[in-house]
């Protein structure tokens, strides 16, 4: 070991000696960061173990520490656990107490114990430990290893956040903003988010944008909402990324800029984003911020589609029926986009599926379908056309083949109504629920804000679904009605 002339280590290294165990652990952790000396991971080892077998807590809980971390020793999980246990049965080491909970919580060098970890997080917890009392909180807001008791969450989400905790704070925020186990009061909700987010919490900086962009719980002021999205988003915040990217392609609170705004939404959609992917699949399409690249434009959409984006699946059966990627319509690919679509709650899908079915256009007539999605368009919209035409298909059907069609449209309507009415209306729905954080992330602007449609050449080809394709325009009904293409059916009455 090569000792810096320093005499307070010389006079640390003489108390080591000759037995104080506080001293041993100091210097086993200069020795284990090169503090001054050397660094020299099995002395240091050997100081702890010293001072660890003199059942010193301090050293006992930094032994399990290096065991975790093997550090100079071999990664040992129930080394680990041994050297927690002994550091927290002095009753007041309360981090040993919370790693132990880690222990059972997630399985490591024992059996899961739900149950178990919220005890010790419980001893921790009442010894003032923010970690724990954060935790204990989560155990009371998820159910796990305890009854569920909202309130309590609450309570101990307050004890941790007055300690500074910033993940406290930042859940402590959400339960006021959806008055889970508390009132509603989105102002407390802005404030706590405030606290965590100067702290650096990625999720509460999200949040406190959100609140700015749509002054709920604080005036608004886009400018700094912006600024709020750039620190979470730097921070690797997906939503964040993905809605940073929205406000630059919009001009919201910042000079818009079709650079910055791909910028953005690339990241979040490398990392399988996907409203980012349809945003960048968009941009490819319309060639905003880059070159048109009719190819790029159907692999983002493609990957949106499959990361469940109802937005990318609508579009892609509208550019197959266009006839985008061949030199004539893919009827049957148009087909099967829609209805993914349709089916995932995409508000105007079943219209556009309706008349692929009843005009045959990716095979035989399928008037059973055709009224199937009819009604439900009918049903989410209440377009009249969508009624008209569900009932003159109807018409076409026999009595049995009606009560059929009937029964289907039910069973459809029962499956996807919800999502398309919160679709209809504006709200997000399951493809817009998955956060790393919870289930409202995806920021939506006042209708003042709402940007207007971006217009393009080539028809059918726009970021936003406004234009309709001349495949879906003055549907004839009676040339349906006409032309039911099978014996048996009904004449219209």
């Amino acid at each position: 070991m090569a000792l810096a002339f320093n005499g307070d280590l010389e006079s640390l290294m003489d108390r080591a000696r000759a037995g104080d165990p506080a001293a041993a652990t100091q210097l086993a952790e200069h020795l284990r960061h090169g503090i001054g000396m050397d660094r020299d991971t099995q002395e240091s080892l050997q100081w702890l173990l010293r001072a660890a077998e003199a059942e010193y807590a301090p050293a006992q809980y930094q032994l399990a520490l290096v065991y975790r971390d093997g550090d100079g020793v071999a990664h040992d999980q129930l080394q680990h656990l041994d050297w927690l246990t002994r550091a927290a049965a002095s009753g007041q080491h309360a981090a040993a107490m919370v790693l132990i909970g880690d222990c059972y919580r997630l399985g490591r060098g024992v059996a899961r114990d739900p149950a178990k970890a919220v005890q010790w997080y419980r001893l921790a917890a009442e010894k003032g430990h923010a970690r724990a009392r954060y935790l204990l909180a989560r155990a009371y807001a998820l159910g796990r290893g305890i009854l569920r008791d909202r309130s309590l969450a609450v309570e101990w989400y307050r004890r941790a956040a007055r300690n500074g905790y910033a993940p406290a704070q930042f859940r402590l925020g959400l339960a006021y903003l959806r008055g889970q186990g508390c009132e509603r009061d989105p102002m407390q909700a802005v404030i706590w988010f405030d606290r965590a987010a100067r702290q650096g919490h990625a999720g509460a900086q999200f949040r406190l944008a959100k609140a700015l962009l749509t002054g709920v719980g604080i005036q608004k002021h886009s400018g700094e909402a912006a600024q709020w999205l750039r620190c979470a988003a730097e921070r690797g915040h997906l939503e964040a990324q993905y809605n940073l990217g929205y406000v630059y392609a919009y001009g919201v609170g910042v000079e818009k800029s079709d650079v910055e705004a791909i910028g953005w939404y690339r990241k979040a959609a490398r990392r399988r984003h996907a409203d980012s992917q349809y945003a960048l699949g968009s941009f490819y399409l319309n060639g905003l911020g880059v070159e048109r690249d009719q190819a790029k434009a159907f692999l983002w959409l493609s990957r949106a589609a499959a990361n469940g984006s109802v937005r990318a699946a609508y579009r892609l059966g509208r550019l197959y029926a266009a006839g985008a990627y061949s030199e004539k319509p893919m009827m049957h690919e148009a087909r099967y986009w829609l209805e993914v679509a349709a089916r995932g709650g995409h508000p105007r899908a079943p219209y556009r599926l309706g008349v692929v079915c009843a005009r045959g256009m990716a095979g035989a007539k399928d008037f059973v379908a055709a009224y199937t999605w009819f009604y439900v368009a009918a049903a989410i919209t209440g377009d009249e056309r969508a009624l008209k035409l569900a009932e003159a298909v109807g018409g076409l059907l026999t009595a049995e083949e009606l009560e059929a069609a009937k029964e289907l449209a039910r069973r459809t309507w029962q499956e996807i109504g919800t999502k398309a009415r919160r679709a209809a209306a504006g709200k997000p729905g399951d493809e817009e629920a998955r956060t790393t954080e919870d289930l409202e992330d995806v920021i939506e602007l006042p209708e003042s804000q709402e940007p207007s449609p971006v217009k393009v050449e080539d028809g059918d080809t726009s970021v936003h679904d406004d234009p309709q394709p001349l495949w879906v325009q003055d549907i004839d009904i009676g040339a349906i009605l006409n032309d039911s293409g099978g014996e048996g059916r009904r004449p219209l009455m």
